[in-house]
């Protein structure tokens, strides 16, 4: 039997009644391993003196608690808010910065320069074709 099924079984046994078959597994499974029948001991014990122990808390205790987790809540908010805004600005700008350097070396090396007319994709304009150029269409030729 599986390791894991052996535990899974031991624990299973203290919270709700094991089938005929789990049941003869465990019962194996305790013969043969000295170390589940050890772990069967201890949570046993565990479980009695958990019965048995009585919790006893000052009174407010549960008052105390509640405002520690509000004090706790509203602290982390007004302190986290400025400072993952600035972290999130810095990584979005190293990542626009660093899309732009390659933009631009892309461009140097597929022109061979890096000049405004290869940045833009354009040759220089004239006055002259300046009206031809913005009412320039392409045909399909």
């Amino acid at each position: 039997m599986d390791k894991n099924r052996k535990y899974e079984l031991l624990y299973a046994s203290f919270d709700r009644a094991l089938s005929p078959e789990e049941k003869y597994f465990l019962e194996k499974a305790l013969k043969e391993d000295p170390m589940l029948r050890k772990e069967k001991e201890e949570i046993t014990e565990i479980r009695t003196n958990l019965k048995t122990a009585s919790f006893r808390f000052k009174p407010g205790f549960s008052n105390r608690v509640l405002e520690k987790i509000r004090e706790e809540g509203n602290r982390v908010i007004e302190m986290d808010v400025p400072s993952q805004l600035f972290s999130l600005f810095r990584k979005v700008a190293i990542t626009g910065v660093a899309a732009i350097i390659i933009l631009l070396l892309s461009i140097y090396l597929t022109s061979g320069s890096l000049n405004k007319s290869s940045v833009l994709g354009v040759d220089s304009f004239s006055d002259d074709n300046l009206v031809s150029y913005l009412l320039y269409e392409d045909f399909g030729e």
